[in-house]
């Protein structure tokens, strides 16, 4: 009666499976639980394994006895065959054919112990199928328990140095890992900022959760780790009653045939006749109640297995749970955490957003003071100077302020923008790296470009030229109206405008640096005094710089240097004089004007003349002879 109880239970599982209401997610079994719960699964198993070690390591086991007698059967028929091979050898035909004849019910009662060692093998292999599954599973469970006791877990050995490689890798002196002071920090770490406590405690809870999951989910792959051994067990014994069946049918087959007197039954006699009986009773008997036994335990192990199954899909369960739980807290990290979020923004403006427009104010208003003060910082450098004049320390102020505030402009918002690029947590370092890396490609890429900055960071070190001087570049002469680090701008007479890069420059002429000269050649007649000539040109020279509009012009006394070219046609007196840079040609202007009005004055002509006399044959002048000849002469350059 219990075994037909046991045999419903196991036939309703599947029933039961399918109308067992879904439970809520129970907590989860605590270590000490887990610890229990696995001994005595452990323990089981062990007298289990037990059980089909003693089974298959018994001699008296019917394996065993049927082993022996299949060998035994074998062994006589063989001897039998061998015999009446003998017998045909031998010539004797007619009693190697009854020997034969009398062979038969010997092969009949050996291919009957050959059948049933083939079923014993089949339970026997089902039986050891059994033993590796138990091996499998108690060392699973011998190793889950360990863990949950604390037992570190197993270490691969070192692997022993290759004694065939060249060059074995070389240490660190320092060592692989070296280990550092807990408050250690490395020299060039950044202080990073505060972090946000909403924060750390979002990452706290979501750390916690992930935990819980990840335990979660072990617990769940351990229950469906032990549902899969008690299915390869049911499986195992399932294969095992089969083969108790196929020994039970094949004892019952031959019970059948002992009781019903067949002519195939060996002839023996009385008393072996009812042994062979008792005999095969005793294995139908023993089959039955293997079968039997092996029945209970399938039906306890589907009982086992439906409540693994259900505390499987509770961890399920629990684990589906607590991953909606890492979900939702990492949703409120990412909230958290999310730079655009209203939150966030709030709180970088209030911390960073103040620093930054702080910061961009600071660059506007420290470049408009550099803008401001740059006139004042360079006049005053320059007035300090000791060398030219005021208006010409003034064109060199005029000159350095453009530089000056291109140099500050560049400065100023060069490290306004990265101040603010550190501040809105952009990396600086690497940006920098990067920069320098471009500077340098650039640098080899222009080198043109290089060398006219240099050049011209050279031509206001040395002070060659500043704006309103007048120069001479090359082919190129004008005003300096514009200086940079890169160009020089000049304006000739015709309004041309002329861009002049200081690396192409080898060769300036400044024609107003210091002071300037007024070069003066004036032709007169060789019949005019040189002397009374020249004391007339230096008093209109003194005359004009008694005037007021001349007086700040001219600097020194003329200087004259007396005759300068002798020719047939003129005498040339020069003179120079002296004046302020840009005025020399305003001083020759006028200054000429006046000598021509003072040469008609004294009656010598402004272009000298020659006179040719016509004589006649005794060197008299010949009248009427007499040829005048008025030869142009241009007066200054």
């Amino acid at each position: 009666m219990p075994r037909v109880l046991i045999l419903a239970v196991a036939l309703l599982c599947p029933l039961a499976r399918a109308q067992d209401p879904v439970a809520p997610p129970p907590k989860p079994p605590t270590d000490a639980e887990r610890v229990a719960q696995v001994s005595r699964t452990l323990e089981k198993i062990t007298a289990t394994l037990k059980e089909v070690e003693d089974e298959l390591n018994d001699p008296g086991s019917d394996y065993a006895k049927a082993e022996a007698a299949f060998k035994k059967l074998e062994a006589r028929l063989t001897a039998g065959r061998e015999g009446v091979k003998k017998l045909l050898a031998d010539g004797k035909a007619s009693e190697a054919a009854a020997a034969e004849e009398a062979l038969k019910p010997l092969v009949a009662e050996r291919d009957r112990a050959r059948d049933l060692f083939d079923l014993e093998l089949t339970r026997r292999k089902a039986l050891q199928d059994k033993r590796a599954t138990l091996v499998a599973a108690a060392a699973r469970n011998q190793q889950l328990l360990a863990e949950l006791r604390g037992a570190p877990k197993p270490v691969d050995p070192p692997k022993a140095p290759d004694p065939k490689a060249k060059d074995p890798p070389a240490k660190d002196p320092n060592g692989p890992t070296a280990p550092t002071a807990p408050d250690a920090k490395p020299p060039a770490a950044k202080a990073e900022s505060k972090p946000d406590p909403e924060v750390q405690a979002a990452r706290a809870v979501a750390d916690a959760r992930k935990a819980a999951l990840a335990e979660s989910e072990r617990g769940a792959k351990s229950i469906e780790e032990r549902v899969q051994v008690l299915r390869q067990l049911i499986q195992t014994e399932e294969k095992l009653m089969g083969a108790e069946r196929k020994v039970a049918d094949r004892a019952e087959t031959d019970l059948a045939r002992l009781t019903a007197g067949r002519r195939d039954v060996p002839p023996a006699g009385r008393d072996d006749a009812h042994a062979e009986v008792a005999a095969v009773q005793k294995r139908l008997a023993a089959a039955r109640a293997r079968v039997a036994v092996v029945t209970e335990r399938i039906a306890a192990l589907n009982v086992r297995l439906h409540e693994r199954e259900q505390e499987h899909i509770r961890a399920l369960q629990q684990v589906d749970a607590n991953r909606s739980e890492v979900a939702s807290a990492d949703r409120e990290l990412e909230r958290l955490a999310d730079p655009l979020a209203a939150r966030n923004v709030t709180q970088w403006l209030v911390t960073h957003g103040v620093n930054m427009v702080l910061i961009a104010v600071g660059v506007v208003v420290l470049h408009l003071i550099v803008r401001q003060s740059s006139r004042r910082i360079v006049r005053l450098a320059s007035r300090n100077s000791r060398r030219g004049s005021d208006e010409e320390r003034e064109n060199r102020a005029s000159t350095l302020v453009g530089v000056f505030r291109y140099v500050g402009a560049l400065v100023i918002f060069g490290g306004g923008v990265v101040m603010l690029l550190d501040e809105a947590g952009v990396p600086v370092v690497p940006l920098m790296g990067g920069a320098a890396v471009f500077g340098l490609a650039v640098a080899f890429g222009a080198q043109n470009l290089i060398k006219d900055y240099f050049c011209g960071f050279m031509m206001l070190l040395e002070d060659q030229y500043s704006v309103n001087d007048v120069v001479r570049i090359g082919a190129v002469s004008g005003l300096v109206e514009k200086i940079t680090l890169r160009v020089t701008v000049l304006r000739d007479l015709e309004g041309v405008l002329h861009f002049v890069p200081h690396g192409q420059v080898t060769t300036v002429s400044n024609m107003t640096h210091g002071w300037s000269r007024a070069l003066f050649d004036i032709p007169v007649p060789h019949s005019a005094d040189t002397d009374a000539l020249m004391a007339e040109f230096a008093a209109l020279t003194r005359a004009l710089w008694a005037e007021p509009a001349f007086a700040s012009r001219i600097i020194e006394d003329p200087e004259m240097l007396g005759v300068e070219v002798l020719d047939p046609t003129a005498v040339v007196i020069r003179f120079i004089v002296k004046t302020k840079p840009l005025q020399q040609w305003a001083v020759k202007r006028e200054l000429l004007k006046r000598i021509n009005a003072r040469l008609r004055e004294l009656g010598v002509p402004v272009a000298p003349s020659r006179v040719i006399e016509l004589r006649g044959d005794a060197g008299a002048p010949a009248e009427g002879r007499t040829a005048r000849s008025n030869l142009d002469w241009p007066l200054g350059r």
